[in-house]
């Protein structure tokens, strides 16, 4: 059986001070659970695929100085085609060999450009 993992159960590794590798693929933590793997200080490899941490998040990372090795695939992905467009996005994720997530960078920023578009057009329409 497997755990759901979330903010509340990174608590409970903070009194693993040697704690070196931690895969946190797939799980439900947010930037809010960053402030407790910060207490983490010998953590040299961490797994954030397909979570919902932003910029905001890694930064409180910054003490974990022996970090080595993050994976941050389809993370920044969704958070970079969102925010900058699927063109930026594509050309970061292929330069960095990352070929199968192309398609998902593309459709993530088209997608995010049509509500972006969508909403701007009816909030400017109320403002009138």
């Amino acid at each position: 059986s497997s755990i759901e993992i979330n903010n509340e159960g990174l608590k409970k590794l903070t009194p693993l001070k040697n704690l070196a590798s931690l895969n946190l693929a797939e799980t439900k933590v947010t930037d809010d659970g960053m402030k407790h793997l910060a207490t983490l200080k010998n953590l040299t490899d961490l797994n954030l695929f397909r979570t919902e941490i932003t910029g905001e998040g890694l930064k409180q990372l910054a003490s974990c100085k022996k970090i080595t090795k993050l994976d941050l695939a389809e993370t920044m992905t969704g958070l970079g085609a969102a925010i900058v467009g699927p063109v930026a996005t594509v050309a970061v994720v292929a330069g960095r060999g990352w070929h199968s997530m192309v398609s998902p960078a593309i459709m993530t920023g088209i997608f995010c450009h049509i509500v972006g578009n969508f909403v701007g057009v009816t909030v400017a329409s109320f403002l009138r």
